[in-house]
C-alpha cells in the first residue's frame, strides 16, 4: 500500500513532527539546514514511498515551500553570526 500524505496539522504528530513544523512555520523559515540529513534514518513513518522515508523533507519542501541543505557546511556562517552577535540573520 503506498503512503498517503497528510498535509493536516493534526496529522503531524503521527510522525513526531507536531511540534517542530508548527515551530518552522510560525517562525516564517527562509531555509532549513543540517550538517546531516534533515530526516532521521529509518524514518518511522510506515508505508512505502519518497515521502514515507523523508517526512521533514515532504513536509518542509511540500508544504511549507521551504528549500533544505543536507549536509551543510555551517562553520563560516557560524562564526559570522558569533562576530555579528547575531542569532539570526
Amino acid at each position: 500500500m503506498a503512503f498517503k500524505w497528510e498535509t493536516e496539522v493534526s496529522n503531524w504528530g503521527k510522525w513526531g513532527l507536531d511540534d517542530e513544523v508548527p515551530w518552522l512555520k510560525q517562525r516564517e523559515i527562509a531555509l532549513l539546514g543540517s550538517d546531516g540529513v534533515n530526516d532521521v534514518q529509518p524514518s518511522g513513518v510506515s508505508g512505502t514511498g519518497e515521502a514515507a522515508g523523508r517526512p521533514v523533507h515532504t513536509l518542509a519542501i511540500a508544504v511549507l515551500g521551504v528549500p533544505l541543505v543536507d549536509n551543510g557546511y555551517f562553520d563560516d556562517a557560524a562564526r559570522e553570526a558569533a562576530r555579528r552577535a547575531a542569532g539570526t540573520f
